[in-house]
């Protein structure tokens, strides 16, 4: 999925986007929203815009776009709460 596909989401869609394809970005981004908005699909499309190779970035051709979308970059880790919330335990798994 391209940046210009995700739509309804204005100008600060694009200044975040903008930041992550030059390598600006915040250590960390809580995406807020109701269920169904996208947030999970922003979220992969930051993910592959940050290990994408290509200058077009997302290219979804090059070898690190091919990974992410296969679910096998080693970069890329998904974390799916057991709970309602991710707990400390899940992100220090992460670290370690």
């Amino acid at each position: 999925m391209k940046l210009s596909e995700f739509v309804g989401y204005g100008d600060k869609m694009e200044q975040l986007m903008r930041s992550v394809q030059a390598g600006r970005i915040v250590h960390a981004l809580l995406l807020v929203g109701p269920h169904g908005s996208g947030k999970r699909t922003m979220a992969r499309l930051m993910a592959q815009t940050m290990v994408c190779a290509s200058e077009d970035k997302p290219c979804g051709a090059c070898p690190a776009c091919k990974r992410f979308l296969a679910g096998s970059h080693p970069d890329v880790k998904v974390v799916r709460p057991e709970k309602k919330t991710i707990g400390v335990d899940e992100v220090r798994d992460l670290i370690c």
